[in-house]
Order: C-alpha cells, then structure tokens, then sequence
C-alpha cells in the first residue's frame, strides 16, 4: 500500500475503531496477557504500521487495564494521525492565540564548534521574535542543552532573545536536553510544574515540527500516564520557519523514525525493539456477533444502525464495527418476516451472521378540515375534507366512512391520501360529533377522527 493510502486508511478507520472499542466483549484465551511495557510497544508498532484492527484490540485491552490510560493513548494517537495526515504549517504568528497561559516553545539546532549561534538556529529565533511581539503577554521557553565550548543552544538562545529586547522575565531555559526527545520531556516537565501554563506553540524548522509534535505529545502521555491524573495542557498552531515544502503524509522512513522517538520518550525502547524484531502476528477474525436492539419495523421504515450492535470476534479479543458492516436482507415494502444478514470484512476475511425482523403495518393518521365551524340548524351543509398520512411516508389508499355522531352518513374512496363528503342538513341544535374512519389497508392500520360542532339556530 503506497504511503498516501497508508496514512488514509489510519485516520479514518482507526478514528472509527476508537470511538467503539469501550466497552466490548473478548472471548475467552488462553495466550499470556503482554506486560504494560509490550503492550504499550505494540500500539507504537502498530501506529506506524497501519495495523489498524490490531491497534483497536490493542487499545481495547488497554482499556480493560484502565479507561484512564486508555483515554490518553486514543487522544495522543488520534494527534499523531493529523499531524500525519493534516498538519497544518504556521509561517507567521496565527490569529486567536490564548492571550493568558501561553508559551512559545523554541526548539534548539546545534551550536558551532565555537558555541556560537548557527543559522538554522537564528531563523527560528527570529519566527519566535515576530511572536511574541504579536503576543506580548506570552512567554517563551527556549530548549536545548549539547553544550559546545561551554555553551548550552538554550543559554545562547536566552541571551539571543534578550539582546533583542525580550525582557527575561519572559523566558523559560531548559538546558539539559540533547535531542528532540529530550527537548520534549524536559519541556513538557517544566511546564507541567506551572498551573498557569495551559497552552504551547512549538517554533522550529518546518521539516522538524511534525517530530516534534508528536514527541510533545508523547511527553504530555508519560507525564500523565505517571501521574495517574489529566493534564489540561493544549498545543496550539505550530510556527514554522520555512526550510522546505513539507507535504502530508509522511514518508515511511519519517513514520518509523518519528516511532522509534515516541518509543524513546516513553522508556520503551527495549520492548519496541523486541517487536520490530518479531512483529505480533495479525489479529484473525473469527466470528461475527450482532444484537439487534429493535426487530420489529412498520412497513416504508428503512433499516437504521442505531438499532444494532455488531462485534467483531478476534481471536484476541472483540471489537464493536457497527459502522462498518454490510446490511442484506431487509425489505419493509410489505408485512411479513424478514432473514436480515450482516457481514464485515477485514482483510481477506469475511463473517456472518442473522437475526429476524418482523414487518408490521405502518401507523396512519388523519387530520380534518371542515367547510366552516358556523352551522345553522337546517340550513347549512358541512363539507368535511380528510387527509391521511402514515408514519412511513406512505400514502393511504382505501376507503373512509364519515358518520355523523354514532350514524355513518357515507363512505369514500381516497385518492392521493384525500376524502370529502359533503354532510346533510341538520335539524337539531347541539353540539355533533363529525368523525372519520378510515379502514387500513394492507399496509397501513385503521384510525379515526373526529371533531366537534356546534349546529345554532
């Protein structure tokens, strides 16, 4: 699969099987359960590897382990998908910036031999300076240590950014880090130590920030994942100063690198390792199980998924594909039973399986519009039209009978859902019942109607 269909494929259908894989049903197994660590790795591999249905299951035991975690990984890889497939460059600063708690992040570049400023690292420098003069209420955190002839990248940065005129109660150093990877843990950190900080734009190379977004990320991830508890912190409209044209997706060689980072970052290289060594094999489809929450339809209704749950049985677990079945079999168009299949795919693998509907008379309504509600005793005739309906859209055919209080005074046969009869005189003053009665069809129920008059002198 080229790498355009790769990525196409990730963001639609995973987004679709993590919405639904909480909660589930698995059957029974006797394979060992994999460590925290191995699972963890396995839903890495499989983000980079497309392997959608394994990264639902994968998630899905994440979520029997704890619904906490669960949520955080479903939000980070949902991230990671659009910084895959719609990442979106800034080359200036964007509008609608929070104007409170926000940080500009500026990632480091390598210093020269000397421990001067490089170029590449002067231009992202700059991008941050047309920044923070749009938003003069945010701060900065300047990150980078590898120190060179005794000079960290975020030390230089900081005395950069003050040379030009950025006070430096505005900035943040962090000079520990050696690495994308280190920039994003250190970071993440010291902005997690703060409650005011609760929104981030990343500044770097426009063939960076991809990386660097998901690795901020994955910091935000293991720094809740550690502290067992949510972090509200947001990442908001990257910066980019412009080194290339970037395009979506990535390439593979880009997707595995950024992998091995996250793997990194989180402290599972040697558990990652392990399973780009010897990959998991994939997930086989087993069975299909379907719970119709309704079997009973009224004629002209169409079949709605709302009113089935399908699960995918794997021979690891069970995933919820509602979305993603084929429905057969169902035709309302007429009373009777209905066999209804349901069959889902994945891969070269397709299962079914059945249940019965009952289709049932539509219901019918009628609504009456008299020629007038002023009756003179004896003197005036009552044309009473009737419309009916059905819940379905159907339209009524038959007959109706008009009465006048317990006495039919004629009958009529619709014709586009319509009838009038034309009532005699009455002799008698008092209020009188006019009602409608229409005698169903075969697909539509009987009703009636009736509306009240008062007949004067």
């Amino acid at each position: 699969m080229n790498t355009f269909g790769r990525w196409r494929v990730i963001a639609v259908v995973t987004a679709l099987l993590f919405a639904l894989v909480w909660p589930t049903t698995a059957p029974a197994t006797t394979s060992p359960q994999p460590s925290s660590a191995a699972l963890r790795s396995r839903i890495i591999y499989f983000q980079r590897s497309a392997r959608t249905t394994d990264l639902a299951l994968a998630l899905n035991e994440v979520g029997k382990r704890s619904t906490f975690e669960a949520g955080l990984w479903t939000n980070f890889l949902s991230a990671w998908n659009t910084a895959n497939t719609a990442q979106k460059l800034n080359y200036s600063p964007p509008k609608g910036l929070p104007t409170t708690g926000h940080v500009f992040v500026v990632l480091g570049a390598s210093l020269s031999k000397s421990g001067t400023m490089t170029t590449q690292l002067e231009n992202r420098l700059k991008v941050a300076l047309t920044a923070l003069a749009a938003y003069p209420k945010s701060k900065v955190l300047v990150t980078g240590g590898a120190p060179k002839n005794g000079h960290t990248e975020g030390q230089v940065m900081h005395d950069w950014l003050v040379a030009n005129h950025i006070a430096a109660s505005r900035i943040l150093t962090e000079t520990k880090s050696s690495s994308t990877v280190g920039n994003a843990a250190n970071s993440m950190a010291m902005l997690k130590a703060n409650a005011a900080y609760t929104s981030y734009t990343l500044i770097s190379d426009a063939s960076h920030l991809r990386r660097a977004g998901v690795l901020f990320n994955a910091a935000a991830l293991d720094l809740q994942q550690r502290a067992g508890k949510a972090w509200a912190i947001q990442q908001l409209a990257n910066v980019a100063h412009k080194d290339k044209t970037i395009t979506n997706p990535p390439t593979d060689a880009t997707t595995q690198v950024i992998a091995s980072n996250v793997a990194v970052l989180l402290g599972l290289s040697s558990a990652y390792s392990t399973v780009v060594a010897k990959p998991p094999t994939p997930a086989l489809l087993t069975s299909l199980a379907v719970k119709p929450a309704k079997t009973t339809y009224p004629v002209g209704s169409t079949f709605s998924r709302k009113n089935l749950v399908a699960t995918a049985v794997y021979d690891r677990g069970a995933l919820v594909v509602t979305s993603g079945v084929k429905v057969s079999g169902f035709d309302a168009s007429k009373v009777g039973k209905d066999q209804v299949q349901v069959s889902y795919t994945d891969g070269q693998t397709t299962k079914t399986a059945t249940f019965q509907v009952s289709v049932v008379k539509a219901t019918s309504s009628a609504t009456l519009t008299p020629s007038t509600t002023e009756v003179r005793r004896n003197r005036t005739r009552v044309t009473l039209k009737a419309k009916l309906t059905s819940a379905t859209g159907i339209v009524p055919t038959g007959k109706v009978r008009f009465y006048l209080g317990g006495t039919r005074v004629g009958t009529v046969t619709l014709k586009a859902g319509k009838a009038e009869f034309k009532y005699p005189k009455i002799g008698k003053t008092g209020t009188k019942s006019f009602k409608v009665a229409y005698l169903g069809s075969s697909k539509l129920t009987t009703c009636t109607k009736t509306i009240k008059l008062t007949v004067e002198k």
